[in-house]
């Protein structure tokens, strides 16, 4: 069954996978998967992080042994010697065994040959079941079964018996996985890798980390999967991760754990064995791509991705036609669905874009109205200011107007009081007669109303005037400030509109100001608006 994680995809979605066993679990009791705490989901992100840690070095590695075998081959150059060279041509061979299966072959081939030479038959047999080896990894298994009838022709040495049984071993695991599709034929092949595989047991030195290798292998093959485990878990903590029997030795834990429906575990071991593979420089790999097949299958995309082209890039530089057929079976599919992932994270991508801008737009926007605002707030509190200013200059000369008044007042009373007792009736009656106080304090009142008013409405004459017709505007006297007709409009403009008050104000007879009004219409350029138009003037 595929185990479809919650969470999205990317590089980090291999936690999120690990995460979702636990809940595949709780749900799918009868699915028979099951996830172990063994390895915690830590444990797990931390394994993945390893590998691609190390896949970013992986052509530093490869460089590495290609240089090993660069100086191998010098020195296959320089000597002549028959012993040297034979076993630089093995090591040559085992060098390139798991980088290019042509050039190990070719190695293979060449050593046989000089050995052929050297009457060495031992060592001839030795090269002929490396050859036999790795000759089904190309497709080669007639050629391979041939060197083995061969070799059995011939009798094996006693000296060569493990190496026999680990080449037969091998080879017949290869051609079991070739023919993986012919279930019949591939079972038969598995059967012959096992039934030599229990011969090289007894064969190994007792103890040593090839026999628990292939103890423990065996041991899962008959579904001891406690003991194979147990001896597994115990090699790998004796050997470094650069010795190619730990990438075996987690490969086959990542089996166990796969048999006990442990998904957590499995990937966890495939991941250390492919981690082993890069650091070793190893390109005949499987774990690798059975790694980016599982998490594929747990919507780990990108992960998958990477892991799977890795795998066949590495298939093709080894020149191994079996890994690129296993590779080549998966890696459509990861590529459509990671395509697929890869559109909708661009869309994605650009959504979220879009979101930003519009955020970014409403946010300068709000910015630009509070901002707006406050200035407007700023130019109002100063006009208040100005005007609260203007009130109380106003109301200051008002005062000092009226106090000016009572003060007149008072100064008359005391006249009229001392005229009356002195009985200058006729003085009095010449000095209110001739009406010079009222003139001297309304001449005062002008004044201070004149400021006062334009003061409020500085441009008070010019906006009269354009509601006059042309020909018919006020022209103000040399000094004047207002005139009787703009003094009556502005008393208007102050809500003041009733002639009666107005007249009493201006010291005018009601006559008069209704006089004045009708003259003021008559001039304007609307007659019906004329008055509304003075009372919105600012």
């Amino acid at each position: 069954m595929s185990y479809k994680a919650l969470t999205p995809t990317g590089r980090h979605a291999g936690i999120a996978f690990a995460l979702v066993c636990l809940l595949v679990v709780f749900f799918s009791g009868a699915s028979g998967l099951k996830c172990h705490a063994a390895v915690s989901p830590k444990e797990l992100a931390a394994s993945l992080s390893r590998l691609d840690a190390e896949l970013d070095k992986r052509q530093s590695y490869i460089r590495q042994r290609k240089t090993k075998a660069d100086s191998l081959r010098s020195a296959l150059k320089s000597t002549s010697d028959p012993a040297s060279r034979l076993d630089i041509y093995l090591r040559l061979g085992d060098t390139y065994s798991t980088l290019n299966i042509d050039s190990a072959l070719w190695f293979y081939s060449h050593g046989h040959d000089e050995a052929v030479k050297t009457n060495l038959d031992s060592v001839t047999t030795l090269f002929n079941l490396r050859q036999a080896t790795y000759l089904p990894l190309l497709g080669f298994f007639s050629a391979a079964d041939s060197i083995f009838d061969l070799v059995r022709l011939n009798g094996i040495p006693q000296s060569l018996q493990a190496e026999y049984f680990d080449a037969d071993r091998q080879a017949s695991f290869y051609t079991s996985t070739f023919f993986a599709d012919y279930t019949d034929v591939s079972q038969a092949f598995l059967d012959n890798s096992i039934a030599a595989q229990k011969k090289l047991v007894d064969l190994l030195p007792e103890g040593s980390p090839r026999q628990k290798l292939n103890l423990a292998e065996a041991l899962f093959f008959n579904h001891q999967y406690r003991k194979a485990k147990t001896l597994l878990e115990g090699l790998i903590g004796e050997i470094s991760d650069t010795n190619p029997l730990y990438a075996r030795a987690t490969h086959i834990l990542a089996d166990i754990a796969k048999a006990e429906g442990d998904t957590r575990t499995y990937i966890y071991y495939l991941a250390l064995s492919a981690t082993a593979d890069v650091k070793c420089a190893t390109l005949e790999v499987s774990s690798l791509q059975e790694l980016g097949n599982v998490l594929y299958l747990g919507d780990d995309l990108d992960r998958a991705h990477d892991y799977m082209n890795v795998a066949l890039e590495n298939a093709v530089e080894c020149h191994a036609p079996l890994r690129m057929i296993e590779a080549s079976r998966m890696l459509p599919f990861v590529q459509k669905a990671h395509n697929h992932n890869a559109r909708r994270s661009y869309i994605i991508l650009w959504l979220a874009l879009l979101i930003a801008l519009l955020t970014i737009g409403i946010a300068l926007t709000a910015f630009v109205r509070v901002r707006n605002r406050q200035r407007q707030l700023q130019v109002l509190t100063r006009q208040l200011d100005d005007s609260s200013r203007m009130k109380d200059a106003y109301i200051s000369q008002f005062l000092k107007l009226c106090s000016i008044y009572m003060e007149k007042l008072t100064s008359f009373n005391r006249v009229v009081y001392g005229k009356l007792i002195a009985g200058k009736s006729d003085d009095l009656i010449k000095l209110t007669k001739t009406g010079k106080m009222v003139e001297e304090l309304s001449s005062e009142f002008y004044e201070m109303f004149d400021e006062v008013l334009l003061g409020l409405y500085p441009d008070f004459v010019e906006e009269v005037n354009a509601l006059l017709q042309e020909g018919a505007k006020i022209e103000l006297k040399e000094g004047e400030r207002l005139n009787v007709e703009l003094r009556i409009l502005a008393l208007m403009r102050l809500g003041i509109s009733d002639a009666a008050n107005i007249a009493r104000m201006l010291n005018y007879s009601v006559n008069t100001i209704y006089t004045y009004r009708n003259k003021l219409k008559n001039r304007a350029i609307d007659r019906d608006t004329f008055e509304s138009a003075v009372m919105a003037i600012k």
